[in-house]
């Protein structure tokens, strides 16, 4: 199977998209030119350059035409500027009404020793989850992979969220396991939300 990459950095130098053949120059504000993606991916975003209808038409692209929507959290934008973006809000598995910390001084997990994030039970059967050839190895796997040291910090999930995995002893307000990646159906379409920002470190050794 092959993937179509587009691509848009907000702080590129106007040469990135001559020399980035997947580089847009402007992120798609039509309605019918963002439903031709089938999924989008918004990480550390800041959301104050794009114009309103922009959020308008990503809750429509997932709510209407059912797609795909995965957002990173990041120390600087997500998801500390969007409590006042209703449509983005509408579309997280997390709620945005008690988020810990802020975008000037956010709050960081185990800065210097770091944690080492745990799949649910729910995510070991996602097969996305499923790194090895069994549920054991996958479950060593994950134990062993490189630790993280940041966290966007949330206690309050939406009812239909589902927890693919969550920090190993943090909890929030309500007692349970910070969330690290959840889940959930909104109208036709589906979202993703990443808590952390450096799965990178994952490659690490493996």
């Amino acid at each position: 199977s092959t993937i179509k990459l587009s691509t848009y950095l907000q702080d590129a130098d106007p040469e990135y998209a001559e020399q980035d053949k997947t580089a847009l120059r402007a992120f798609p504000t039509e309605r019918n030119e963002l439903f031709e993606y089938d999924v989008i991916v918004i990480g550390d975003v800041d959301p104050r350059p794009l114009p309103r209808n922009v959020w308008q038409n990503i809750r429509a692209f997932v709510t209407e035409k059912g797609g795909g929507l995965a957002i990173l959290a990041g120390p600087r934008f997500m998801p500390w500027l969007y409590r006042d973006n209703p449509d983005i809000a509408a579309l997280l598995p997390v709620s945005l009404d008690h988020l810990e910390g802020s975008a000037d001084v956010p709050l960081a997990a185990d800065i210097t020793r770091g944690f080492v994030v745990r799949p649910t039970p729910l995510g070991l059967q996602n097969a996305a989850f499923q790194l090895g050839a069994n549920l054991p190895e996958t479950e060593q796997i994950w134990r062993n992979l490189a630790p993280l040291y940041w966290l966007a910090q949330f206690g309050d999930l939406k009812p239909a969220a589902q927890v693919l995995a969550e920090h190993p002893t943090h909890t929030g307000t309500n007692g349970r396991n910070l969330p690290v990646i959840c889940f959930q159906f909104v109208g036709a379409g589906r979202v993703l939300f990443q808590a952390i920002d450096s799965t990178w470190r994952w490659r690490t050794g493996v």
